[in-house]
């Protein structure tokens, strides 16, 4: 697992007309002991949205000695929190509150979900496999998982899960003196294990982070691998196709091989996608190495159905200057439900000390391999001392064709880890022409920054970028109409920014101007706040 370094966050507010719901962008009260929550997982159905995570349930005066609950929660489409459920067993142990492997769905009512335990020093040991009905938001079971073989050794799991035949599949990594092995589980819909098989030796050590199998019962693993030689790291990575046959013989492999180093990097990531007619959609970075680390470029590729064409492969977002230090992280894609793209989130952190670039993002690509575009997220109305971490876990399509994101975000401040839930339109936003930027050479005949609503009905109002520049910094005045200052703030303004600010609750209605300077730009923007 990995440490995130910085956290902001943004996003849009608004009424999908069509269904009478809301977007909405909330750091929500689960109940837990000092805020301290994550949302590790989300999946929705026609009326409700789900999330499931930890939450901070007790410690001693001294922070100490805590107690790390699964919880399960609730939401309508308009953001508010219907139900929160704490997965009370005394026989399971405490959970590892680092993992987010995802939902899935064994009837309407009814997901799975592997909890990776804290019974170790190695942490990634043990893993317990429960089904939840969210709808009551009761465990239903529980199973440990069992280790293929005795020891104290360290188990991963990386793999998506998936039904194939009535069976659950799933395949475990281990370590154990240097050595890597794999095995296939097979469990029942009871989440009882029906088999353990082991997989044969492969060259390099993989990482499995898609399995299924074909109409032959072929089994087909994908996911990537790191080059070896003389069992020293070569920094290369690549991506792999596997094909076994149902006695387990490896009997196709095909690596994705080019100029350049394609890996999904994290344990963390399930961004691969297998389309209707058998293609990949896969999320993954384009790796370097330097004397600081490792650094990634985020790349979508589609590949044919074995690997045996790249069909195309596009870069997401913006080319950074200084790129060895600012990390880019992919954590999980989708598809989304009108078959007009993909959209992945993940985060950009900057590792400088005067850390200027850190956000969560989204980006989407289209079906023929457009780059569509990529949001950024940040919140206005928090300094940057205040964040200490973020990070979106996993977003998903909704039946609306809209996305709900969760993660958490790390406030200093108030030393708390909070649970971070989106709900966005199916471009990652509502003001108006929100995907379309200001040209610097157009800057004068289009306005550098939309705000929205106008008027103003609630608490936060949201705020466009427009301008294309890279991190002009701005400041910001809420003023009344005789000019006194209401509230001041500065930000970095950047390429399709959209930024939350909240308004004070006890200004009474009326007109207010919103007023943008620094030293090449001044003007102010009327706003009315109705109440």
């Amino acid at each position: 697992m990995r440490l995130i370094k910085s956290i902001f966050f943004i996003f849009l507010f608004g009424i999908c007309s069509a269904q009478n719901i809301k977007y909405f962008n909330i750091l929500p009260n689960v109940g837990a002991l000092e805020n301290k929550s994550h949302f590790h997982s989300v999946t929705s159905d026609h009326e409700y949205i789900y999330t499931l995570g930890n939450i901070l349930s007790s410690q001693d005066s001294n922070r100490r000695n805590q107690v790390v609950d699964i919880q399960t929660n609730v939401f309508n489409f308009e953001g508010s929190l219907i139900r929160s459920s704490i997965l009370k067993d005394p026989t399971v142990p405490k959970p590892y509150i680092g993992a987010n492997p995802p939902l899935f769905k064994i009837n309407d009512s009814i997901y799975a979900y592997f909890i990776l335990l804290n019974t170790s020093p190695l942490n990634w040991a043990d893993y317990e496999l429960v089904s939840i009905n969210f709808r009551n938001g009761k465990m239903v079971k529980h199973q440990r998982v069992p280790r293929p073989f005795p020891g104290d050794y360290d188990m991963s799991n990386f793999t998506n899960t998936t039904f194939i035949n009535g069976k659950l599949n799933i395949v475990f990594e281990t370590y154990l003196n240097k050595k890597r092995e794999y095995f296939l589980y097979e469990l029942n819909e009871d989440l009882n294990v029906y088999k353990i098989s082991k997989l044969p030796t492969f060259e390099h050590d993989i990482t499995v982070f898609w399995l299924s199998k074909d109409s032959l019962n072929n089994i087909e693993l994908v996911g990537d691998f790191i080059e070896l030689k003389n069992n020293e790291y070569t920094g290369k990575n690549n991506l792999f196709y596997i094909k076994l046959d149902s006695n387990l013989n490896i009997i196709k492999r095909k690596d994705v091989v080019g100029n350049f180093n394609i890996g999904i990097g994290t344990g963390e990531n399930y961004s691969i996608i297998r389309n209707d007619d058998r293609s990949f959609l896969i999320s993954a970075s384009d790796w370097f190495e330097n004397v600081n680390g490792f650094y990634g470029i985020p790349y979508t590729l589609k590949l044919s159905p074995e690997f045996d064409t790249l069909i195309w492969m596009t870069r997401m977002g913006e080319y950074f200057e200084e790129k060895e230090r600012l990390r880019t992280w992919i954590n999980y894609s989708a598809k989304l439900k009108d078959n007009s793209g993909y959209v992945t989130c993940g985060d950009i952190f900057d590792q400088r000390v005067d850390s200027t670039s850190d956000f969560g993002i989204i980006y989407k690509v289209a079906n023929n391999g457009d780059s569509l575009w990529l949001k950024k997220y940040l919140p206005l109305s928090w300094e940057s001392a205040r964040c200490g971490g973020m990070s979106f876990y996993q977003i998903h399509s909704t039946e609306y064709n809209s996305l709900v994101v969760c993660g958490y975000v790390v406030d200093l401040n108030e030393r708390s880890t909070k649970s971070w839930l989106l709900h966005l339109d199916s471009d990652g936003c509502l003001i108006p022409n929100c995907n379309e930027t200001v040209h610097t050479e157009n800057i004068d005949s289009v306005s550098r920054f939309s705000i929205y609503p106008n008027p103003l009905v609630g608490t936060t109002l949201y705020i466009q970028c427009n301008n294309d520049s890279k991190n002009d910094k701005y400041q910001l005045k809420l003023l009344s109409l005789d000019g006194k200052l209401i509230k001041e703030t500065n930000f970095n303004s950047q390429e399709g920014l959209q930024i939350m600010l909240d308004m004070p609750l006890d200004i009474p209605n009326g007109q207010y101007l919103l007023h943008f300077s620094n030293n090449l730009y001044s003007k102010s923007y009327q706003i009315s706040v109705n109440r």
